[in-house]
C-alpha cells in the first residue's frame, strides 16, 4: 500500500479523493467505496493532516511512479481495513495511524502481510504482545506443526542520499549500505525471540538507473535473486538469532522496466511469472491486479526451515488474486484486474 503519492495530488480531503478516483479508469466505480472506507477507519481530517506532515518530501521520490497503480493500492487498503476489522491488534494499529498519519507507509507492509494471513488462516494477529524480552512482533504467521513465526515489518523508502543523487547529480551509491543498516537495526529486536524480518524495498534499488550503483534495473530475475541471497545470507551469518529475512518490492515498483525486457509484459494478472530456489531460499515474481508486479525473496537462516519457507510461499501465493477475492468476499462485486 502506498499513500504518499497523495501528497502530490490536488487532494485535500476524502471528497477530493472520491472525485479524483471517479474521473475514469477501471476503478471509477469503486470511488465511493474507497473514500468512505478510508474516512471511516482513519478519520475525517486524517488526509489533510497527512498532507500537512509530509510537506512534499515525496516529490522527487515519485517521479518514476504512476498514479493508476496507486489507485489499486488504495482499493487494497480499503478492503483490508474492512476485512480485518475486529482482528486481534487491528484497533491498536488503527489508533497509531490516526495519531501519526506518517506511519501509514510502515504500517502498509504490516497490513499487506496481515490481509494475506487472514485469507490463508481466517484469523490474524497484529501488534502481538511480547513473549520474551521487550519486542512486540508486528505480525504472527502460522506454520503447520510448528511454533508460529513472529515477524517484524519495515518499509525502506527513498532516502536523503537518493534524493540528492536525483536532484544534485551526486555520485550513485550502493543501496545495500542502507538495506544492511536497516536489517541490523531490526535484528536487535527480533533476536530476542528468533523472529523474521520482512522488509519492503521502495528505496531506489529497483528504481531508475543512475540513482545507485549495483541497482537491479535491467538485470534478470535470476541475477537479482542470486545477489540478494548472497547479501542476506551474509547478514544472517552475522546475526544468528534472526530466523530469516523476507524482502519484497512494492507492487509495480519496477513493472515499467520489467516490460522493457519482457519479464511481465506477456503475463496475465495472477500469474507466477518465475520461481527460483537457491539453497533453502526462494524467490518469486508474480503479477497483481492493475498491471502491477511484485518480487518476493525468502531467505531462511538455516536449511532445515523447510516448513517456514513453505508457509511464506503459501502466504504470498495468495497475493496475485487477493484483490479479486476480497472484492467478491466483502462487496459481492467482481472486478476486472487486467
Amino acid at each position: 500500500m502506498d499513500v504518499p503519492a497523495l501528497s502530490l495530488l490536488p487532494v485535500d480531503d476524502w471528497n477530493d479523493l472520491r472525485a479524483l478516483l471517479a474521473q475514469g479508469g477501471e476503478l471509477a466505480g469503486f470511488a465511493d467505496y474507497i473514500a468512505e472506507s478510508l474516512c471511516t477507519h482513519l478519520g475525517q481530517d486524517w488526509l489533510a493532516d497527512y498532507k500537512k506532515r509530509e510537506k512534499g518530501y515525496w516529490l522527487t521520490a515519485q517521479l518514476a511512479q504512476f498514479w493508476n497503480p496507486r489507485r489499486w493500492d488504495l482499493l487494497d487498503l480499503a478492503l483490508s481495513f474492512d476485512l480485518l476489522r475486529g482482528q486481534k491488534g487491528m484497533e491498536s494499529l488503527l489508533k497509531q495511524l490516526r495519531n501519526n498519519p506518517s506511519s501509514i507507509s510502515q504500517a502498509g507492509v504490516q497490513i499487506r502481510l496481515a490481509r494475506l494471513e487472514f485469507r490463508r488462516s481466517s484469523t490474524v494477529s497484529v501488534e502481538e504482545p511480547a513473549e520474551h524480552g521487550t519486542w512486540k512482533p508486528d505480525l504472527i504467521v502460522k506454520v503447520e506443526g510448528e511454533r508460529a513465526m513472529r515477524v517484524e515489518c519495515r518499509k525502506l523508502s527513498i532516502g536523503t542520499k537518493a534524493l540528492e543523487v536525483q536532484q544534485d547529480r551526486k555520485q550513485p551509491f550502493d543501496p545495500w549500505t542502507r538495506i544492511g543498516d536497516a536489517l541490523h537495526e531490526k535484528a536487535a529486536q527480533v533476536s530476542q525471540d528468533n523472529g523474521w524480518i520482512c522488509m519492503e524495498l521502495d528505496d531506489g534499488s529497483f528504481g531508475p538507473n543512475g540513482w545507485m550503483t549495483g541497482n537491479y534495473v535491467g538485470r534478470s530475475f535470476e541475477e537479482v535473486a542470486a545477489d540478494i541471497y548472497l547479501k542476506v545470507h551474509q547478514f544472517l551469518k552475522a546475526s544468528p538469532a534472526v530466523a530469516g529475512v523476507v524482502l519484497l518490492t512494492r507492487p509495480d515498483l519496477d513493472s515499467a522496466h520489467n516490460s522493457a525486457h519482457n519479464s511481465t509484459s506477456t503475463a496475465r494478472t495472477g500469474d507466477v511469472v518465475s520461481t527460483i530456489s537457491i539453497a533453502a531460499s526462494e524467490a518469486h515474481l508474480f503479477t497483481l491486479c492493475g498491471s502491477r508486479a511484485s518480487k518476493v525473496f525468502v531467505v531462511p537462516a538455516r536449511s532445515d526451515q523447510v516448513t517456514q519457507v513453505t508457509a511464506w510461499r503459501d502466504l504470498f501465493s495468495l497475493d496475485p488474486s487477493w484483490t479479486e477475492w476480497a472484492s467478491e468476499e466483502l462487496l459481492g462485486r467482481e472486478i476486472d484486474c487486467v
